[in-house]
């Protein structure tokens, strides 16, 4: 497991107190010779079901360098079909607004999380919302025709989020 030395370091690399060279020479593993640390540390933290420390660990991946070859998109579309977790809107903020995530967003918009059902106006529509904007990014028939189907939403949000993408695809 993680070391507190270890989460210690990645908060303060994520909190911007330190960068990214005084990240990797303190960090008590050679992450340039076991670059895969890290990443095994990803499997470890979803196995256990470790929402919290996964949440920062993504976001000090996704922020240092060493990374940049390394697809974290995997990993966002993975943990979007999941419930376990509360991270669902951070990772709908985190997919890239492209065809390959089209389905991803889609798959929200049709969710209604656990940790929501009781706020599904003040919880889910915003979650929603985020995801009508970001089909609206990508443009292709299918994610058109899914913002079309929110003009008669329940939710006004919703509905006015979708008659504003649409017109917008007008303009």
């Amino acid at each position: 497991m993680v070391s507190e030395i270890e989460m210690a370091l990645l908060e303060q690399f994520a909190f911007g107190e330190i960068g990214e060279q005084d990240f990797i020479e303190s960090y008590p593993v050679n992450l340039l010779n076991n670059k895969n640390y890290l990443i095994n540390l990803i499997e470890v933290m979803i196995k256990n079901k470790d929402a919290d420390n996964l949440s920062l660990l993504l976001d000090v991946i996704a922020s240092l360098s060493l990374y940049k070859d390394y697809d974290i998109q995997s990993v966002y579309r993975k943990l979007i079909k999941v419930n376990w977790h509360q991270m669902h809107e951070e990772l709908v903020d985190s997919l890239d607004k492209s065809a390959v995530n089209e389905d991803y967003f889609i798959y929200v918009l049709n969710s209604l999380y656990d940790y929501h059902k009781d706020g599904v106006e003040d919880f889910m529509v915003p979650i929603w919302s985020k995801c009508l904007w970001s089909l609206y990014k990508i443009k292709t028939r299918k994610s058109i025709d899914m913002i079309k189907q929110y003009v008669n939403s329940e939710y006004e949000y919703l509905r006015e989020t979708s008659k504003k993408n649409l017109s917008k695809l007008n303009e």
